[in-house]
């Protein structure tokens, strides 16, 4: 029996919706896997440590055999492309060649319908539908619009348009209700380019400021550029603190609260009001940014898409998303943006860009993604609970999709702890769509006492090329949830309020992601980034971050950090790791530091519950702390600083000792005041944490000498010597410590 993933956009806009963000469903697609390995991934370390012949760790050999990637392919399935179709390639950290097919229109004739002018009293909504389906019928392979503004009063929805290039020549599309503005329904080999899209006499957010209200509550006054429809005031989803000088977010101390329905109301006057004190966390007078909420979203939707195509597309304002690809798979944006324009202060309420449980292939080159009301490009799969086994057959969660035959899916334990994968042979949805019953090629007995959470791989963004892109000054992040084997190379990341790039498996807010593995990081540049780190990686759920090494395989390379309010790089949840030749200035410029176990985000790089983390040559100038390690749940790191010479102001102390040129200083992050950084005065700074056995009473004691300092058999101590003394970073003769970090200025 064949199965299909079915879903108009009318359905999918009937569904919950969580905060902002809209969960999305697949609607259509093809896979090729026939079969799953059944066993769990083997946990240990994938990475073997090589040196060169200076003694700097080199390049570890990545492996991803034993990663949920490997039952992923590495190149689109079932497509063979011919003259003219985009193929992309790159070589993951396994070595091997990932292949993104993108195919363009292959139509019978290539005949080009030159659409006559719109005739007066004619309106847009009409002469769109009539000349599409005009040129379909008739076999053209190219439609091509007047240059001109056209306006519309509902949303431009097309339906299986196939093997069609549309032009519009540069034109502008108006619309005038709060919908989305195009919706394109299960396209195949589809080519859209050369417009705008503009809501111009909709308002959907406007700056304003707190005030004190007429019922002892603060309230926010709207100022009087963006006038408030008296007899229709748009309800508020959100405020958040705002930079009137900046005319951006406020850098670092967004405050960000979601309006419960019927709390807010409109006082007149410019004016909301709160009943239940919903602006009163806000500091008096502090200008705020609103949005505000028009259901059914916004901007351009491609459902279900086969291999669609945008160049040169642009959306300056939308209630929603910018563009939305909920499903389908194979789709190419080039030379296109979602940027604000005409006075406003952002450009999209929602993401930019959300690629909701798409199948993948995704290039994504030379546009401008900015001023958004949430994430610069959003990708994942979706997270489905678990509900039961019997025999071979798992039951979970409906959302509204029904997998396709020979789709993988993988079950994690609460933990997000990876139990195994199969394909399946059936999916049987519910009356109601509940639950879906999968029917699981491969057994997985661990399933019926620790499963939690499943997803399929095949639904979740695979093969995926992020480049030459800008992702600036939007309230959330930049990049979130790249998925397997992904490259984010040459983009621009500036003044985003969260990350610059999450990457995440999200089972507490959003519930996606659980895929993250292979993913290449390099020659991007970052400023002004948020608290949490410019690049994070992290998983979570209801519980907060997981130990469960989730997020696997991650190359950060060649990267450069500018002006950071918090760390370059914080890793949670991750394994094999490797951070080289990165260049990080001004680490830490905020007040905005916290403690991730016993390790700080105060510094260049933070890193918990993680293990093998490697790289050489990174250099640090400026201002900027240590590479703080969490001792009690890290493992196998060993990352080296180049610092640049920097004033005496800067050379900071670690428990009032210099860690000078040509010292090495032994200490721990558990010990250490986040108010302390601690830098080389020259050379560089090399930090490892040292397995070398079981801990004993005198740590390193034959070498101390007048500086010795006896652990006696704590977990954390610290203290500074001379490099000859020890040999570097080997062992002494009596060292038996477990889990001591190593710190050397060379």
């Amino acid at each position: 029996m064949e199965y299909s993933r079915e879903m108009t956009l009318s359905h999918f806009l009937e569904m919950p919706r969580t905060a902002l963000l809209l969960i999305a469903w697949v609607m259509s697609g093809q896979c090729g896997l026939a079969a799953a390995l059944a066993a769990p991934v083997d946990d240990s370390s994938d990475l073997a440590e090589t040196t060169d012949s200076a003694g700097a760790t080199t390049r570890p050999n990545f492996d991803d055999s034993r990663t949920l990637a490997a039952m992923i392919p590495l190149s689109t399935p079932n497509v063979v492309p011919v003259r003219g179709d985009r193929v992309q390639t790159f070589t993951s950290l396994s070595g091997k060649t990932v292949t993104i097919i993108v195919q363009v229109p292959h139509p019978a004739h290539d005949a080009i319908y030159d659409v006559p002018a719109l005739a007066a009293g004619q309106g847009a909504d009409r002469y769109f539908a009539d000349a599409i389906g005009y040129a379909q019928t008739k076999g053209y392979g190219t439609v091509r619009f007047p240059k001109g503004t056209y306006n519309f009063a509902h949303t431009w929805s097309e339906a299986s348009v196939t093997d069609l290039t549309i032009d519009l020549q540069d034109s502008t599309l108006n619309f005038a209700h709060t919908g989305f503005a195009i919706v394109f329904n299960g396209p195949t080999r589809v080519l859209l380019k050369n417009f705008t899209v503009d809501y111009p006499r909709l308002t959907f957010a406007a700056t304003g400021t707190i005030i004190d209200g007429a019922n002892g509550r603060k309230a926010v006054r709207i100022d009087e550029q963006y006038p408030v429809d008296e007899h229709d005031p748009p309800p508020i989803l959100a405020v958040e603190i705002w930079d009137r000088a900046e005319n951006v977010f406020a850098e670092g101390n967004t405050i960000d609260y979601y309006a419960q329905a019927g709390d807010v109301q409109y006082a007149g006057d410019q004016v909301y009001e709160s009943k239940d004190g919903f602006f009163d966390n806000y500091p008096d007078k502090s200008p705020v940014l609103v949005r505000y909420n028009y259901p059914g979203g916004g901007g351009v939707a491609v459902t279900a898409g086969q291999h669609v195509t945008l160049e040169n597309v642009h959306v300056t304002s939308s209630p929603g998303f910018g563009f939305f690809f909920p499903g389908g798979d194979g789709f190419r944006l080039t030379g296109c943006s979602v940027n604000r324009t005409n006075g406003r202060p952002i450009s999209s309420v929602a993401d930019a860009l959300n690629f909701s449980s798409a199948e993948g292939d995704i290039i994504l080159e030379d546009g401008d993604f900015s001023y958004q009301g949430d994430d610069g490009f959003s990708d994942g799969g979706n997270l489905r609970q678990f509900k039961g086994l019997s025999d071979d057959k798992a039951t979970i969660a409906g959302d509204g999709t029904t997998a396709k035959v020979g789709d993988v899916f993988a079950f994690f334990d609460a933990n997000l702890q990876f139990l195994g994968e199969s394909a399946i042979s059936a999916d049987q949805q519910s009356a109601n769509d509940a639950t879906d019953t999968l029917t699981l090629s491969t057994p997985i007995p661990a399933l019926k006492n620790k499963a939690a959470w499943a997803i399929d791989l095949f639904m979740s963004g695979s093969r995926v090329y992020v480049v030459r892109n800008r992702f600036t000054f939007n309230r959330a992040r930049g990049v979130y949830a790249i998925n397997p084997y992904s490259l984010v190379q040459d983009n621009r990341f500036d003044g985003n309020t969260l990350a610059s790039i999450l990457v995440a498996t999200d089972a507490s807010v959003f519930f996606q992601g659980a895929a993250a593995v292979d993913l290449q990081i390099v020659n991007n540049i970052f400023k002004h980034t948020a608290p949490d780190g410019a690049i994070y990686d992290t998983a979570t759920n209801a519980e907060g971050v997981v130990d469960s090494a989730v997020l696997q395989n991650i190359e950060i390379e060649n990267n450069r950090f500018e002006d950071l309010l918090g760390p370059a790089i914080q890793l949670n949840s991750s394994k094999n790791i490797w951070i080289h030749r990165n260049s990080i200035t001004n680490a830490d410029l905020g007040t905005f530091s916290y403690s991730v176990g016993e390790a700080s985000t105060k510094g260049s790089i933070a890193i918990a519950d993680s293990r093998t983390v490697f790289g050489g040559s990174n250099r640090v100038a400026g201002r900027y702390g240590p590479i703080s390690i969490d001792l009690a749940t890290t493992e196998s790191i060993d990352v080296q600083l180049i610092q640049a010479p920097n004033p005496p102001w800067t050379i900071y102390k670690v428990f009032g000792e210099p860690c000078g040129s040509g010292s090495t200083c032994y200490y721990s992050a558990g010990g250490f005041d986040a108010a302390d950084a601690m830098l080389c005065s020259a050379g560089s700074l090399r930090i490892r944490q040292a397995t070398y056995g079981k801990a004993a009473t005198g740590l390193i004691e034959s070498c101390l000498a007048p500086v010795q300092r006896e652990c006696n058999g704590k977990s954390f101590c610290a203290f500074s010597f001379t490099t000859a003394s020890c040999g570097g970073l080997n062992p002494a003769p009596n060292e038996a410590s477990t889990g001591t970090t190593l710190v050397r200025c060379e």
